[in-house]
């Protein structure tokens, strides 16, 4: 095990193959790793969307868990942290520890979900490597409410989440599909579909779609920032781009030598200044006074 070459590899870095596998994913519920010692409801899916510190162990010594895992109905692979600001050759070996463990598990008779992380740019080069072609991996979330809850519960230690402020946030580029948590600051890499508008912690740390976000409200109130008429104001007074979204569909707005300037789906119209804007623009057929409290703002 020392040398972790036992298993058959492939890409540029020589990452072990996780296999395709067959596993059905109708009523899927997710247990975190931390937990399954407690827990006999075996028709889970294990996760590891929890601190790195939580399941280490399972790379450093994967016998200790191997009886407790046989018992579930699936594994995902550990989703190692990758952070943007971590030097490539630690979020290379990040994605080497995620598919070592998946195909040792494989070995072991355990059904194994692939999971996929990213971090920079830099990353592409290796992040998809490891995982036989022909099957639906996990990227990284996932959306059931027993997820949401249990990463909720995780990441709330000391008030984690409970303490911060969020908005309704709309941003231009984004690298996930669904909730982000310790993200240290929200990526400007974009990748296709990805979200672009949902609830973010005033100091960019938690991100969560909307639905997740409406979700938690239901059990946990959250502090909210309304949104309002003077943040797009200020916003534009001071040069500031805008971004408004609704459904992910997005109005553009800027400050060009005093001009408004909005752009939406291909089409431009200018305003003289920013009252005009507001009296004459509609924004998903109502004027920015009547919609703002349903809207999604950035600012950039």
């Amino acid at each position: 095990m020392f040398l972790r070459n036992q298993f058959k590899s492939v890409g540029m870095f020589k990452l072990p193959l996780v296999k395709k596998q067959e596993i059905s994913l109708e009523d899927v519920t997710l247990i975190g790793y931390d937990k399954v010692n407690q827990s006999n409801d075996y028709d889970k899916i294990v996760h590891f969307f929890l601190d790195d510190y939580r399941f280490e162990s399972i790379y450093n010594n994967p016998e200790k868990k191997l009886a407790t895992l046989k018992q579930y109905k699936a594994v995902l692979t550990p989703d190692f942290s990758m952070f943007v600001e971590m030097p490539i050759a630690l979020q290379l070996f990040s994605a080497f520890k995620n598919r070592w463990v998946g195909a040792y598990l494989q070995n072991q008779e355990i059904s194994v979900i692939p999971t996929v992380r990213w971090g920079d740019l830099t990353s592409f080069n290796f992040c998809f490597d490891g995982i036989e072609k022909g099957r639906l991996e996990d990227t990284t979330m996932n959306d059931k409410i027993d997820w949401i809850e249990d990463c909720f519960q995780t990441y709330n230690d000391g008030n984690w989440i409970t303490k911060r402020t969020f908005k309704k946030t709309a941003v231009t580029k984004g690298d996930h599909y669904h909730c982000l948590f310790d993200a240290k600051r929200l990526s400007q890499y974009d990748y296709s579909n990805s979200e672009k508008q949902g609830y973010c912690s005033t100091d960019g740390r938690i991100w969560f779609c909307k639905d997740c976000f409406e979700k938690v409200q239901q059990k946990h109130k959250l502090s909210v920032i309304k949104n309002t008429i003077e943040t797009v104001e200020n916003a534009l007074r001071h040069y500031s781009n805008v971004i408004i979204s609704l459904n992910n569909e997005q109005y553009f707005l800027k400050n060009e030598n005093d001009k408004i300037v909005v752009k939406h789906n291909g089409l431009v119209k200018i305003y003289d200044d920013i009252l005009s804007m507001e009296r004459e623009q509609h924004f998903y057929s109502k004027p920015l006074k009547e919609i703002i409290d349903d809207i999604f703002i950035g600012v950039v």
